[in-house]
């Protein structure tokens, strides 16, 4: 690899370091500002029930128990932040190694780095499609509650399971997409031996340990068993 290329593959994935930066803090806003909405619609519950509101007891019952499992369900959005640390540490390995001149440095990372931004990109669409999956269904359940007009007028609720932030998660995730394509798009084709192949998914393998995570590697190079390889 010519040292141009090299630098724009480091700058790349500086880049992408970036972008995982801003989608983690996305999703911890997310799920805060969610939390605090949450929270607020239990606390007018609690009034209105003790206030005496002619609504039935049994609906705010209800909306109690929706409330209470949406601040279970958005929990999971801050769970989908260490797969996206395990992506960055991906790269850390990759630009270590890219960077290194060391003589002892015999596998070319830099020919696998194509296999490496299809298993990243396929842990990325993995969060994406959670983080999307998580928020429709407890959309889901809110929007039951508001179709009920005299409980959502008792507790002033309206639908506040919205897309701002999830667009702009959107907006990080494409631009890294975006990056991972010009780093495959930017490698010279090679013929690389199955063996250094073998190390260097191994080396992925084991900063993406979910079972999750592990799945969509399988899926992507379903004929590469770990269980048969070494330890690299």
């Amino acid at each position: 690899m010519d040292f141009g290329s090299a630098d724009n593959m480091l700058s790349s994935f500086n880049d992408i370091d970036r972008n995982i930066d801003k989608m983690i803090q996305l999703l911890q806003d997310e799920q805060q500002k969610l939390d605090e909405s949450f929270v607020m619609y239990l606390n007018r519950i609690k009034r209105a029930k003790r206030d005496g509101n002619y609504v039935s007891l049994d609906k705010f019952e209800q909306a109690r128990k929706v409330f209470e499992q949406a601040r279970l369900q958005i929990r999971e959005l801050t769970e989908l932040i260490e797969p996206l640390q395990h992506i960055k540490q991906v790269n850390r390995m990759v630009t270590f190694s890219m960077k290194s001149s060391e003589a002892h440095m015999f596998i070319e990372i830099s020919s696998f780095l194509d296999a490496i931004s299809n298993i990243c990109l396929g842990q990325l669409k993995y969060i994406r499609a959670r983080y999307k999956e998580i928020l429709s269904t407890v959309r889901l359940g809110i929007a039951k509650l508001w179709m009920d007009r005299e409980l959502a007028h008792a507790i002033r609720l309206i639908l506040s399971v919205n897309q701002i932030q999830y667009n702009k998660f959107l907006v990080e995730f494409k631009q890294t997409e975006v990056r991972y394509a010009d780093i495959s798009l930017s490698i010279k084709s090679s013929t690389p031996e199955e063996f250094h192949q073998r190390i260097v998914l191994r080396m992925v393998s084991n900063r993406l340990p979910s079972m999750e995570e592990q799945r969509i590697i399988q899926t992507l190079f379903p004929s590469w068993d770990k269980q048969l390889d070494f330890v690299a």
